[in-house]
């Protein structure tokens, strides 16, 4: 009978000691790059468009239970706020609005296409010890510009792009 008893509490400290992944494995602040690509259809063509990379400064905070407030600080960009829910190593954003843009630049006579594009961002990352990976959608419109041959609206959408994200010290 002691046995028993013995081998339950035992069992019982083991399951105790489990480490279960929560809010708090997330909360901290983070070194971000974000890459990948968006298409951007008017709806004859499609022009496949590679993102610039961005990278930043990333404070994930609690805000009750298991929802986070994500505050991304692009390099000399934009700040981006985003709310989130953390389930176990998983943190799912809540979709949230960002701006793209690639501006018109002329190197040796020869004008570079541009765009302007408001996206609703959703997603979700996965916590690997200090670092978080995450798989981002895009979607939204906006407007191309093909050199100066003139503006396309244009439709916007991308599952292609990722967010690494390194816990400071």
């Amino acid at each position: 009978m002691n046995r028993i008893i013995v081998s339950v509490i035992a069992c019982m400290l083991l399951l105790a000691s489990c480490n279960k992944v929560g809010v708090n494995d997330f909360e901290g602040d983070y070194s971000f790059k974000i890459s990948g690509n968006v298409v951007l259809s008017t709806g004859s063509e499609d022009i496949i468009e590679v993102l610039p990379a961005e990278s930043g400064q990333m404070s994930i905070k609690r805000v009750e239970g298991d929802s986070v407030m994500v505050v991304m600080n692009v390099m000399n960009g934009d700040v981006l706020v985003a709310e989130g829910v953390v389930v176990g190593n998983v943190l799912r954003f809540r979709p949230f609005e960002r701006s793209l843009k690639r501006e018109t630049s002329v190197l040796n006579g020869v004008v570079s296409n541009s765009y302007q594009c408001n996206v609703t961002v959703d997603g979700d990352g996965t916590l690997y010890d200090d670092m978080i990976v995450f798989d981002l959608e895009y979607a939204g419109s906006g407007t191309y510009r093909e050199g100066v041959n003139g503006e396309a609206d244009v439709d916007v959408r991308g599952d292609n792009v990722k967010m690494a994200a390194f816990k400071n010290d």
